[in-house]
């Protein structure tokens, strides 16, 4: 039998799941290795951020300087360049009760150079603030979307 944190818990799941972008990183490179940054937050319902007893993780310093950082320390692989390799690049983690990080999996690959340096920056994050229920640190996976593009 399932209790009320188990519910809240796994409706809290399935509602990240169902707006599973938390924003749409795009990182374009030029040819001449000059990079440009566009972040674009999809919060389309900032409810999902409280659903009654349960809080989603967050980045301890906001999420557009956590996007802002991963774009910024994302080094575009010279390989993946040199192939002309865009499009998307999906990592899950768990941000657990201790406010770490782990589990780190790519979810949609795009080019072994790029979800390795996709990961890698992500890992770099440090500590989130971790979900919780009833005041009550619980783990939680997120996924966040790289979107690759080469101008």
């Amino acid at each position: 039998m399932k209790t009320r944190n188990h519910v809240l818990r796994e409706f809290a799941i399935i509602a990240v799941s169902i707006t599973a972008i938390i924003a749409t990183i795009t990182t374009s490179c030029k040819k001449d290795n000059v990079i440009k940054i566009n972040v674009q937050e999809e919060n389309e319902s900032s409810h999902l951020k409280s659903l009654g007893d349960t809080i989603l993780p967050k980045f301890v310093n906001g999420d557009s300087l956590a996007y802002i950082y991963i774009v910024t320390n994302y080094e575009y692989p010279e390989s993946a360049k040199n192939q002309n390799i865009e499009g998307e690049i999906i990592v899950r983690f768990t941000v657990n009760a201790d406010s770490t990080l782990s589990n780190f999996t790519v979810l949609k690959s795009l080019f072994k150079d790029c979800d390795d340096e996709a990961v890698s920056v992500i890992q770099g994050l440090g500590k989130m603030i971790p979900a919780s229920i009833n005041d009550t640190p619980i783990s939680f996976n997120i996924c966040i979307p790289i979107t690759l593009e080469l101008d």
